[in-house]
């Protein structure tokens, strides 16, 4: 009996620890605008438990697709 309570238990543990183990902390948004120009990459690191931005880094292209440069 107390090993059939004990392999419960250690069941319901596994199982918790893997449900909570696959959620980020972080989302990352992004968003790409092209123009004639080239393009404009930006990407924001979210924390939704705090709900607020983490970090926002830009990156510019020419039409050629060369970095020109990045922001933080």
């Amino acid at each position: 009996m107390k090993t059939r309570i004990y392999t419960l238990a250690l069941a319901v543990i596994f199982v918790a620890a893997n449900i909570y183990a696959g959620e980020p902390k972080l989302k990352v948004y992004d968003n790409h605008r092209v123009t004639e120009s080239g393009t404009t990459k930006e990407y924001i690191s979210y924390d939704e438990k705090q709900s607020k931005p983490v970090e926002r880094n830009i990156y510019n292209y020419d039409a050629e697709g060369r970095l020109l440069d990045k922001a933080y």
